[in-house]
């Protein structure tokens, strides 16, 4: 892993993201690129007419300054030990947060790109919440979102949620070389939320596509029922100790049957562990 790009607000949860990217960025000696986002509000037309600076023109300084000086005062809270592993950009947009995320993707081609969840009001939870879904559902890249009180402690176990469809072997090969790095057990886990012949068969189907062609330092496939699938989520990452939950996300696999629903926003919300989604091209 050579770059993490790092979508920042002046949030609580995107403070903890970025120290979490940065504990990441070090064990990888990666390079993290902090970004952050902005739209005004239109006042007035743009004039510079007769020398006079346009309102707009001001706030748009006035804004890339704070923004500066807020990614360079989130540095200063990082330990000096830490810093010396890693490389750090910092990155300006001026548009909506998910736009301007793809756009800084696309720039810095990152192998991952780290977000935080706040945990705070309605209002709030909605506007990061349809953030987070945005990129999600259009991201190229790897999302991984960091809930609001997460601290990065190493990988040792990660679970990788799967519908059993051949689509989610796509990105094993990716979480493999993840979990090798920290020399991480990888638990696949299925949410059963009706008993059917049609899951056992495509249960034994999964294990032995798993068992021929991927090779994991250890995976052991689980399958639980539970009448709501982040319950059952949450319910299974608590009890195996799970520190990282991934998923793949496309329109016929579960995750994509999330995203109809909403529910996506409301697993990011409620995990106690960071959440890594792929997006099925």
């Amino acid at each position: 892993m050579k770059t993490l790009l790092v979508p920042i607000d002046y949030s609580d949860a995107a403070k903890n993201a970025c120290h979490y990217a940065a504990s990441l960025a070090a064990h990888f000696q990666a390079k993290m690129v902090l970004f952050h986002s902005y739209v005004l509000a239109p006042i007035v037309p743009p004039s510079d007419h007769y020398g006079v600076p346009s309102v707009e023109g001001v706030m748009l300084e006035q804004e890339e300054k704070r923004a500066q000086k807020y990614m360079a005062d989130l540095l200063t809270e990082l330990p000096d030990d830490m810093l010396s592993n890693i490389k750090v950009e910092m990155e300006l947009g001026i548009g909506p947060a998910s736009e301007e995320i793809l756009e800084a993707a696309g720039k810095f081609n990152p192998d991952l790109i780290v977000m935080g969840m706040k945990g705070a009001g309605k209002l709030e939870r909605a506007l990061f919440g349809s953030t987070c879904a945005a990129t999600l559902q259009q991201s190229p890249i790897p999302v991984l979102i960091i809930p609001e009180n997460g601290s990065f402690k190493g990988f040792r176990s990660i679970a990788y949620a799967t519908d059993y469809k051949k689509e989610d072997f796509v990105r094993l090969d990716w979480l493999n070389q993840f979990a090798e790095a920290f020399q991480a057990v990888v638990h696949g886990v299925h949410i059963r939320q009706e008993n059917t012949q049609r899951e056992l068969v495509a249960a034994s189907a999964f294990k032995d596509h798993y068992k021929g062609e991927i090779m994991i330092n250890e995976m052991e496939i689980n399958t639980l029922s539970a009448d709501n699938v982040v319950e059952g989520l949450n319910h299974y990452c608590q009890r195996h100790n799970v520190d990282l939950l991934s998923m793949l996300t496309h329109n016929r696999g579960f995750l994509g049957r999330m995203l109809v629903h909403s529910n996506t926003k409301e697993m990011a919300e409620e995990t106690e562990v960071p959440l890594l989604v792929f997006r099925m091209e």
